[in-house]
C-alpha cells in the first residue's frame, strides 16, 4: 500500500509541477512578475480581467517606492497556457496607474503551492 500512496503523491506533485511551470511561463510572456513582497495579485489593466467587480475597496495599496495606490474592484484574470488548459488567478486587484502586473507570491503558497527559487527559477 505504501508504494502506491508513494507513487499518488510523485504523481501529484509532478502535475503541481506541470502546472505551476506552465503558469510561470505564461505569467512571465505576458508581461506579470512574481513577487514576494506583496500580498495580493494586481494589474491596471482593465482588459486582463475576465471577471472585475469595480468597486472602492477603500484598500490602500503601498508599494516599494513609496508610492499609494487604491484599489478599484477586485476580480480574476485567466491565462491560456500552451496546450488549451486554463489558469485563472482568483482575487487579482485593479489598481488604476500601477506600472506593473503582480502575481503574489504569497497568495500562491495560500492555494497550497510551495514555491522554491534556485539559480533565476521558480519552482513550486
Amino acid at each position: 500500500m505504501e508504494g502506491s500512496e508513494d507513487e499518488a503523491l510523485a504523481s501529484q506533485f509532478e502535475l503541481d509541477f506541470t502546472l505551476f511551470t506552465c503558469m510561470v511561463s505564461s505569467l512571465v510572456g505576458s508581461g506579470w512578475f512574481l513577487d514576494s513582497g506583496d500580498s495580493f495579485h494586481m494589474t491596471s489593466k482593465k482588459s486582463l480581467f475576465s471577471t472585475l467587480e469595480e468597486k472602492y475597496l477603500q484598500i490602500l495599496i503601498e508599494m516599494g517606492n513609496d508610492e499609494k495606490y487604491s484599489v478599484s474592484g477586485v476580480g480574476k484574470v485567466a491565462f491560456q497556457r500552451e496546450h488549451g488548459a486554463r489558469i485563472t488567478l482568483t482575487d487579482v486587484k485593479y489598481i488604476l496607474g500601477l506600472k506593473k502586473n503582480l502575481v503574489s507570491i504569497a497568495m500562491l503558497e495560500e492555494r497550497g503551492y510551495d514555491v522554491v527559487f534556485s539559480k533565476g527559477k521558480a519552482f513550486p
